[in-house]
């Protein structure tokens, strides 16, 4: 037994030194479309911006910070006393929107809480549990996002989980 897996090691290696020394020394083509007599110049800033946006992708410019019907001064202390307001206005008023604002490391628990405070849901940990059942806790996105109470968790996970 001991003598036929030295002999089973030893082929493995004989086999590995040629497949190595043929990877490291035989020169490889990077991309065969573009002719190697074409200049390739990078897309400008503009180009990629516009490329960007056709894949639906959001850019947002410091000429331009928001491009929604929502123009703010981007101080993000506006949008919570703007949702304050608008709760403490009229409570049982189940059409009144409400914008969350998701930035980049929000947690889950941070977005139930802010939710849950504004009444948009009743149960924090149910919509937790949702998210994370349904897998919509992975596939959340950044932007801002206009919520309703009279939203149900699936509309309001969908809408949370798409930039449209």
């Amino acid at each position: 037994m001991k003598q036929l897996l030295r002999a089973f090691a030893l082929g493995l290696f004989s086999a590995t030194i040629p497949l190595a020394l043929t990877y490291i020394y035989i020169e490889k083509p990077m991309d065969q479309s573009i002719p190697e007599d074409v200049e390739q110049t990078e897309p400008s800033i503009d180009e990629m911006i516009q490329s960007l946006e056709q894949e639906g992708y959001y850019i947002y410019t410091d000429e331009h910070p928001m491009q929604e019907d929502e123009q703010s001064t981007g101080d993000d202390s506006n949008v919570d006393t703007d949702r304050n307001e608008a709760t403490e206005e009229n409570p049982e008023d189940t059409n009144t929107a409400f914008l969350l604002v998701i930035e980049q490391g929000t947690s889950v628990s941070s977005i139930t809480d802010q939710l849950y405070e504004a009444g948009i849901i009743e149960s924090k940990q149910e919509f937790s549990t949702f998210l994370d059942e349904q897998d919509y806790s992975t596939k959340i996105q950044i932007g801002e996002f206009e919520l309703t109470p009279s939203m149900s968790y699936k509309q309001i996970a969908n809408t949370i989980t798409t930039n449209n």
